[in-house]
């Protein structure tokens, strides 16, 4: 059986501070998948993140749009992407996870490797914000992936004002036999398409 989350909230996988739940998967034969990877959950208020300015580079322009989960944001240079990142207003579920009413996703926050550095990451996090407000959110959550974390992207976002609440383990896996007799596996905790 696959279960594409777990279900609390923004959480992907097992959090480090569910112990019991890591123990009880491995007494079931689960163990990480050394495929996966552990991210931090990073999130906080709003209110720390100031309004977009002045271009960091002349010729900039952000363009909202449509993307597969929700609204998605672009920096072009001309017709040139040069960064985006994409954004889910409602975390509730239909109103079916309330105490989740106000906050948003970040979801992929990438800046082109030739332009970081430049204030486009940060110019991309203050249009996602000001639209958030507009939408009625206050908080926000997003994950960001050990190596990213580690190549900086955690001071980036606490430049902001955002802490890691929560650090988790994805994709937990269980040999099992199949009905071809060849091995197969169990997932836990892996994100859907």
């Amino acid at each position: 059986m696959r279960i594409p989350w777990l279900p609390a909230g923004p959480l992907r996988g097992v959090p480090d501070a569910w112990p019991h739940v890591a123990d009880a998967l491995r007494g079931a034969g689960y163990y990480p998948d050394p495929r996966e990877h552990r991210e931090a959950l990073y999130g906080g208020w709003l209110t720390s993140v100031p309004a977009p300015a002045d271009p960091p580079i002349d010729g900039l322009t952000v363009q909202c749009v449509v993307g597969t989960c929700g609204t998605r944001f672009r920096v072009l240079f001309g017709d040139q992407e040069l960064g985006c990142c994409g954004v889910v207003t409602d975390l509730t579920h239909r109103r079916m996870s309330p105490a989740l009413q106000g906050w948003a996703w970040l979801d992929d926050l990438l800046v082109q490797e030739g332009w970081r550095n430049r204030g486009i990451g940060g110019r991309l996090v203050k249009y996602t914000v000001a639209w958030l407000r507009l939408a009625g959110c206050d908080r926000v959550v997003l994950a960001v992936a050990d190596d990213d974390e580690t190549a900086g992207a955690g001071r980036f976002y606490q430049r902001f004002g955002w802490r890691v609440f929560a650090r988790e383990t994805h994709g937990w896996i269980r040999d099992v036999p199949t009905k071809s007799g060849k091995p197969g596996q169990n997932r836990v905790g892996k994100r859907s398409p």
